[in-house]
């Protein structure tokens, strides 16, 4: 398109009213101070918004690496908790009890898990 001395006009894409008139030079610099506000606003409520998002993935992202750490942790947290005074005694290590703590542990963090998919 080459270049040429036309004036074009361009509509916004936001109707706004300017409840003055604005024939003056003062004027006019006057509505487009009342044009920017609401425009000020609008772009601090998406920033706000957009801050949020990016809030709830970060901790969503934190969730998973803790969860992570869990999962791969459950049978050493397992053997810490309350089977100590039995360490003595053969087959602890594939004992009922390790495995009835080992469920339930696995259970809590599939539950956390669910939380984070809903």
């Amino acid at each position: 398109m080459p270049i040429s001395n036309v004036t074009m006009f361009e509509k916004l894409p936001v109707y706004q009213y300017v409840p003055f008139k604005h024939d003056t030079a003062l004027k006019y610099i006057l509505a487009c101070f009342v044009q920017l506000i609401p425009m000020h606003f609008y772009v601090n409520i998406i920033m706000g918004v957009d801050g949020l998002f990016m809030n709830f993935l970060h901790l969503i992202g934190t969730h998973m690496l803790i969860l992570k750490k869990a999962f791969r942790t459950i049978r050493k947290a397992c053997l810490r908790q309350g089977i100590e005074d039995a360490l003595i005694l053969d087959g602890v290590h594939n004992s009922k009890e390790l495995e009835e703590l080992m469920i339930t542990e696995m259970k809590k963090c599939i539950k956390h898990l669910q939380m984070l998919y809903k």
